[in-house]
């Protein structure tokens, strides 16, 4: 998403909060807002300002720093997906941590492993990150399972 809105001209800075919620923009002048507006609805972003937020109190990230999040954002959607599949599919404690951990590592190097720059479309993550998911989950619950898991993670990211 960043990358998206750093190509946007007149859009001097932006940066996400660590949950991924807020934005903070630096503009050039308010006519730049219009095309962020336009670009977050193209993601599937509702753009609101919001006041009463000091940015101070909020850790900011732009661009460049975001690839730092991606194991965290990787170890909280295995956490999430891995939770909701087990209330379906009940695994053993020690198969749930494997579990989750290979997901947990599919998703990173997915997210490393692939551009996400403004060209990168809506979305262009979800099959890349889904089939390697289903591959590192494949040897630990067969090849049923695997793609259950995949459609709960697919549902979960892209409903």
């Amino acid at each position: 998403m960043l990358a998206r809105l750093d190509a946007i001209p007149g859009l001097q800075e932006a940066h996400v909060d660590h949950r991924g919620e807020l934005l903070r923009l630096v503009v050039a002048d308010e006519s730049a807002l219009a095309d962020v507006r336009r670009e977050l609805s193209t993601l599937g972003y509702l753009a609101e300002p919001l006041s009463g937020v000091n940015a101070s109190d909020v850790r900011w990230y732009a661009f460049d720093d975001v690839r730092d999040l991606s194991r965290e954002e990787a170890e909280i959607i295995a956490r999430r997906v891995t939770s909701a599949f087990t209330r379906s599919h009940p695994l053993a404690n020690s198969e749930a941590v494997r579990l989750e951990q290979a997901v947990a590592d599919a998703l990173y190097s997915c997210f490393a492993a692939n551009d996400l720059g403004a060209g990168v479309p809506a979305g262009g993550l979800r099959t890349e990150c889904c089939e390697a998911v289903e591959r590192a989950v494949l040897p630990l619950m067969g090849q049923e399972a695997a793609r259950e898991y995949v459609a709960f993670l697919s549902n979960d990211l892209w409903p």
